[in-house]
């Protein structure tokens, strides 16, 4: 008699599809969670760095983007002119990082449950799209209207019309992203790779993304920045999780 492991076998037979508790519609077998993990831990690695880069610049591009005033507005475009090189290379490691986290979470979500892993890729997919195309235009403001900002109210305006809706948009993309993303597909592993401290863990994260909802919604926008260090969080801790399962 041979003695059987009681483990939970996540990539499940060579020549079998991605074991789940209520099914997986894809055929063959799947990539290694530790993938998964590493892709995941990529992207959060890119988003930290392009977040310290701009934090380093000292400019406040958000505060260009949302500002209504124009005194401001021009204030803080003559800032982010003197760094255009640091926001610049802030925003191409975001765009680089999103889909790298789309795609951790797409490989992820085919360990664990049907329905909740295709919310998490359906979520990730849109936020990261969403914030590919509005990380751009922030870079037009900064490689663009921010030099011309003397031109006067025609650049200001501009900036606050694409900045407005920029903003906006990365506030939905941190939704969809850290927030419902990494809190579904935490709740797609709980009965196959997610232990019960990071389930629990995404049950705050998920409370945090509805305060960060009702706080856009209220105008309380800095309450909405909580949700960015929390799901940061739930992102590094679900990329270890998943690189150190056994298979």
């Amino acid at each position: 008699m041979t003695a059987t492991s009681t483990r939970p076998n996540l990539a499940g037979p060579a020549d079998a599809p991605a074991p789940s508790p209520d099914g997986d519609g894809s055929t063959g077998p799947p990539p290694s969670p530790r993938v998964a993990g590493a892709v995941l831990l990529g992207g959060f690695a890119l988003m930290a760095t392009g977040a310290l880069v701009g934090e380093a610049s000292g400019a406040d591009l958000f505060g260009a983007l949302e500002s209504v005033d124009a005194a401001t507005v021009g204030g803080h475009l003559a800032d982010v002119e003197g760094a255009r090189t640091a926001l610049t290379a802030n925003l191409s490691l975001w765009i680089a990082g999103v889909p790298m986290i789309a795609l951790g979470v797409a490989l992820a979500a085919r360990f664990g449950r049907r329905s909740a892993g295709a919310v998490a890729r359906t979520a990730t997919t849109m936020g990261a799209a969403a914030a590919v195309v509005f990380y751009s235009l922030m870079m037009g403001v900064v490689r663009g209207l921010a030099p011309a900002h003397v031109a006067g109210e025609d650049v200001i305006a501009t900036t606050k019309a694409v900045g407005w809706g920029a903003a906006t948009a990365d506030w939905v993309a941190t939704f969809l992203v850290l927030g419902l993303g990494l809190v579904a597909l935490v709740r797609a592993g709980r009965e196959t790779w997610a232990p019960g401290w990071l389930v629990r863990f995404g049950d705050v994260t998920a409370v945090v993304a509805v305060v960060e909802v009702l706080a856009l919604l209220t105008g309380a926008r800095p309450l909405a920045f909580v949700l960015v260090p929390v799901g940061m969080a739930l992102l590094a801790a679900t990329g270890i999780v998943l690189v150190r399962q056994p298979h």
